[in-house]
């Protein structure tokens, strides 16, 4: 990151290259949010950042824990920004109040 935390690369060649090891296909992604979560942004610029990456980080948790066998973990799990009033549940999939009983 430079002075005004934005991140920098050092073009060799051609090809970015930062001043310390990285793994080059990270460069490749074409994007690390759905193009319609950008979309909500351009036209609402009161949208909460924090709350929308935070809840997108807890959707893909959820995708990997399903993967891993999550759905049959003998306890219930929850994942949430630690500021936040929802949690969402792994178990079930949906969002609940924080601290909820757990229901499923």
């Amino acid at each position: 990151m430079d002075r005004e935390n934005c991140e920098h690369f050092e073009y060799v060649d051609g090809i970015a290259e930062y001043p310390s090891p990285v793994d080059p296909e990270l460069l490749a992604i074409d994007a690390v949010y759905p193009e319609d979560l950008e979309v909500a942004f351009e036209e609402d610029g009161g949208l909460d950042l924090w709350r929308l990456a935070s809840e997108e980080a807890a959707v893909w948790l959820y995708d990997c824990w399903k993967k891993a066998g999550g759905s049959s973990f003998a306890l219930e799990a929850t994942v949430a920004d630690h500021n936040s009033s929802v949690e969402l549940n792994l178990k079930s999939g949906k969002w609940q109040a924080k601290y909820a009983l757990f229901t499923s």
